[in-house]
């Protein structure tokens, strides 16, 4: 079974299930990286809050033998699990006033965003495209982000540069950054509560993880000019800046010794097999000095 004619069977089975009180639709949505997913939205009779649930990967599962039943089963469990049960008031974000507090910025890739960019406010740096979303935290929907579109500004009569503005001072009191040692990153990944076992990584490992301390968007720390400033004046370092994913990169300490033809050939091999094509930053490399405190892309 084809993944289009897999998406209309689930759709029709969700459908069925829940009855005409909700209408169960199919949706392209296209994700970061000019990457388009099917999604699935379910809206009950009444509801303006609906959750999109992306159905590849359930076609992957229904591909390894996942029974059509059980996928549908699955999605009528999520969807009753994330959908509110209440009417949403979404009137403030007609107001500037009371949104602008939590308007924040994060990193995409400018070229591979091309359709998206044209829909939305951006500033271009380096090879990436800073763009811009509010960072709504609510008891029944609990955290997540809207992005702004150019439509937006227009309701809200304010420019790119007030938006920069306020993002400059929001994301990093939103969103803290935060530097790992690679050896805890790595730890982290290999235990479960069911290894009771020491993980041998060795101690000397060169690299360091940085993000953000809400695990999303983390890339975005690259923007954050008194981090990397303090950070290189605690190491007394250079350093090479890896793009890990949208949600974090790789500082390597710039000790003369890297070939950067290898370190991006590293960074692209990761890319490509690794990271999701919809958490992919860049395959480029950039680097950090600290005497003159910029970030260039060297690759």
């Amino acid at each position: 079974m084809e993944l289009q004619e897999f998406t209309q069977k689930v759709q029709k089975g969700v459908s069925v299930r829940l009855g005409a009180q909700y209408q169960v639709k199919i949706k392209q949505v296209r994700k970061n990286n000019n990457i388009l997913l099917h999604g699935l939205l379910v809206q009950k009779e009444g509801q303006n809050v609906y959750p999109t649930i992306y159905l590849e990967q359930y076609y992957s599962r229904y591909k390894d033998g996942t029974p059509l039943s059980e996928v549908v089963d699955h999605i009528i469990e999520i969807y009753y699990r994330d959908a509110p049960e209440q009417v949403m008031d979404f009137r403030f974000f007609e107001d500037f006033q009371q949104v602008k507090g939590r308007i924040c910025y994060r990193l995409i890739h400018k070229e591979r965003n091309k359709q998206l960019l044209k829909q939305i406010p951006y500033v271009t740096y380096l090879d990436l495209a800073i763009c811009f979303f509010y960072a709504y935290e609510d008891k029944r929907l609990g955290k997540g982000t809207i992005l702004i579109y150019r439509n937006h500004m227009e309701l809200w009569q304010v420019t790119v540069e007030d938006l920069m503005r306020y993002a400059i001072e929001n994301t990093p009191r939103l969103y803290p950054g935060e530097v790992r040692s690679m050896e805890d990153m790595l730890r982290q990944l290999l235990q479960s509560e069911e290894m009771q076992r020491e993980i041998p990584v060795p101690e000397d490992m060169p690299m360091m993880v940085v993000g953000n301390q809400s695990g999303c968007f983390g890339a975005t720390v690259m923007l954050y000019g008194d981090f990397w400033e303090q950070l290189a004046n605690d190491w007394q370092e250079r350093f090479y800046i890896l793009p890990s994913s949208i949600h974090e990169v790789i500082l390597l300490k710039d000790d003369g010794q890297e070939d950067p033809v290898k370190l991006q050939e590293m960074v692209q091999e990761i890319n490509h097999c690794e990271v999701d094509p919809t958490e992919v930053l860049s395959d480029s490399i950039y680097h950090y000095d600290r005497t003159d405190k910029v970030i260039r892309r060297i690759l």
